[in-house]
């Protein structure tokens, strides 16, 4: 069984992953929230670069939330082989 959580950000999402996995013996998958990603800085500097860089920094979270589940899921055919779409944004600095 694969369970997303989806919502903003602050809104509770690990706390409620983390109790979710506590409960049922779930292995929890959480998003990476490191300092590598470009995105980070912008999007907290402002209310108005919060909007500019919401869905940047979104991809960027979800590229490496698929990265990280095809290594660690095995191949089924709810998660076929084919290859993730590829994008490329520049850095903001």
């Amino acid at each position: 069984m694969l369970l997303g959580i989806a919502g903003m950000v602050g809104s509770g999402k690990t706390t409620l992953a983390r109790a979710l996995a506590s409960r049922f013996g779930l292995q929890l998958a959480l998003e990476s929230v490191d300092q590598e990603n470009p995105w980070l800085e912008p999007f907290y500097s402002s209310a108005e670069n919060m909007r500019t860089y919401a869905l940047h920094l979104s991809c960027i979270f979800s590229q490496r939330v698929r990265q990280r589940l095809e290594k660690e899921l095995p191949q089924t055919e709810l998660w076929p082989a084919a290859p993730a779409p590829t994008f490329r944004m520049t850095s903001p600095v």
